[in-house]
Parts: C-alpha cells; structure tokens; sequence
C-alpha cells in the first residue's frame, strides 16, 4: 500500500511428534491417547504503515516499520485435556516519515512498538458432556525501554457449551485485565457469545 512495493515474508513449520490428526482446536472433544502439535513461524513485514505490522495505528510521524514478527506455539490434548501455549515477538525498525506538526515542525519519530507476548490456555470436558471448563491467561510485555506498547495482563475464566462441536458453541466467560499498575486496578468483563461455523 502507499504506493510502494513493500513486501510481507511469512513461513511456519509444524511439527506432530505423535503422528497426525486433525482436530487443532481449543477443546479435546473427541478425546482419546495423547496428541501434540509443536509450531514455530516467522515474518519479515517492509514499509508497515501500521504500529503492529496491518494493524495498530499509524505512526505519528507518518512513516513506516521495517518488522520481524516470529511465534512458537504447543498444542497437547489427552482424554478431555486441552492446553495450548505460546510465545511471540515483535521487533521493527522505523522508516520517519514527513508528518508536521500545527506549526509546520515536523513530528519526532515514534520509536517502534517492539513487544513480546504470551498465552496459556488449558480446558477440560466434563465426561460424557459437551461442557468444557477453561481458564486462559495473556500477557504483552514492551520489548525495549522506548516502546510505546503497554504492559497488559488478562485472564479469563470460561464455560464452553458445545452443541455441534465447535460449529455450534455457547460460550460464558469472565475477564480480568490489568497493566503495569498491578491487579489491585483489574477491570472486569462478562461475556455471553453464540459461535456459528458453516
């Protein structure tokens, strides 16, 4: 976009130490012996227009990001038991752009939004139900001392009522988020959500 012809690299590798199968999503709800899935990917982005590679803001001083994002992600599931984690980086290096300011000064360089970033999710079905208990944590962390990108914690807590396997869900979950000021400042949030898959 803008006019340039900047270009966005990507690969993942994918790893089955026991042997393929074909649901990778959240729930284990066929259950059974144990499965695991071991990824790691990567991505060079040139000229993002954006703070966070297509998405975010656009930087202030209206220049772009030359970014490498890169991720590594576990999937085990077992008899019921699904836990999920993953860890990910991102780190640019800024283009400044022309931007001015009201008095026609031009706009110092937002410094890049490099950050990394984690994720723990572990389920349970309840036997011979379609009922699923979850409880997941996130957690962004800035990656350097000028960063822009803010600390944030979230866990959350959920209910998962498949009536289709994961065509058809019913989802009840709470949230927790928090920043760099503690948990004693969390704010909350209640979600009821419908999931329809055709």
């Amino acid at each position: 976009s803008g006019g340039d012809l900047a270009l966005a690299y990507l690969g993942r590798v994918e790893l089955l130490p026991t042997g393929p199968f074909q649901d990778k999503s959240g729930a284990d709800l066929t259950g059974g012996a144990p499965r695991v899935a071991l990824g790691l990917a990567g991505g060079h982005i040139q000229h993002a227009h954006k703070t966070e590679g297509i998405g975010g803001d656009t930087p202030l001083d209206g220049g772009t990001t030359d970014m490498t994002v890169a991720t590594a992600d576990l999937l085990f599931k077992a008899a019921g038991v699904s836990v999920m984690a993953a860890g990910h980086m991102r780190s640019g290096t800024r283009n400044v752009g022309e931007a001015v300011d009201e008095l026609g000064n031009p706009i110092a360089m937002e410094p890049a939004h490099d950050a990394n970033g984690y994720l723990a999710q572990a389920g349970y079905v309840l036997p011979s139900t379609p009922v699923e208990l979850a409880l997941r944590y996130a957690g962004i962390r800035p990656a350097s001392d000028t960063s822009p990108t803010p600390e944030l914690n979230t866990v959350t807590a959920g209910l998962n009522w498949y009536l289709s396997k994961h065509d058809v869900k019913l989802q009840l979950d709470h949230t927790r988020s928090w920043g760099e000021s503690g948990y004693e400042d969390a704010v909350g949030l209640t979600r009821a959500l419908t999931q329809l898959a055709f």
